[in-house]
């Protein structure tokens, strides 16, 4: 007796759900083969072949991938605008100190006071110093004097105990400042009252 195709008999046999395999005219490997089939196809229409979910999920996939990226995106762009802002925000805000610095030496030489400037390692105006005729000397800078050894070393090189910093009245200009802000600190200074 020749046998037929496995998969023929899957295909005869779908067409008829309810005929059951006699054991007469099908052999036991061939009633095997068919129900492994059978199987095989639940298995392809419940989704279990990956390739096939594959195929079925694919646009869906897709556009949640294109949604993910598109708020990573986002993110990183809003954070990349918010550093630049806090950049603009820095370099605005010492530009406001800088130009209140120089507003406020500029009111110290108006006054009839001696100023002279002192640089920092890049050449820009890190202080002023003032030399107030018949009154107090004061400093003008955007931040107080640091301790350093080699400062120490130099007080020390001149008979002092250690480096004690500006001896005077101090304007430490931290914010952009308003005019009257400066002349009033300045006038303090002058007298010896900051």
């Amino acid at each position: 007796m020749a046998t037929e195709h496995p998969g023929k008999i899957a295909a005869r046999l779908s067409h008829q759900p309810n005929v059951a395999a006699r054991a007469s005219g099908v052999v036991r490997a061939e009633v095997r083969a068919i129900r492994e089939l059978q199987l095989l196809r639940e298995k392809l229409r419940s989704g279990d072949d990956p390739l096939l979910v594959a195929k079925q999920t694919r646009p869906y996939r897709t556009a949640s991938k294109v949604a993910l990226s598109r708020a990573r995106e986002e993110a990183r762009e809003a954070e990349f605008a918010a550093e630049v802002a806090r950049a603009k925000r820095a370099a605005d805000h010492a530009e406001g100190v800088r130009k209140s610095m120089l507003a406020a030496a500029q009111m110290a030489r108006d006054f009839g006071i001696a100023v002279r400037k002192s640089t920092d390692r890049n050449g820009r105006v890190s202080s002023y110093y003032c030399s107030a005729p018949g009154g107090e000397d004061f400093r003008i800078s955007d931040h107080e004097i640091p301790w350093t050894a080699q400062r120490d070393g130099q007080a020390r090189a001149h008979g002092h105990s250690s480096y004690t910093g500006f001896h005077g009245s101090e304007i430490i200009i931290d914010e952009p400042r308003s005019e009257t802000w400066l002349r009033r600190a300045i006038i303090l200074a002058r007298a010896g009252r900051i």
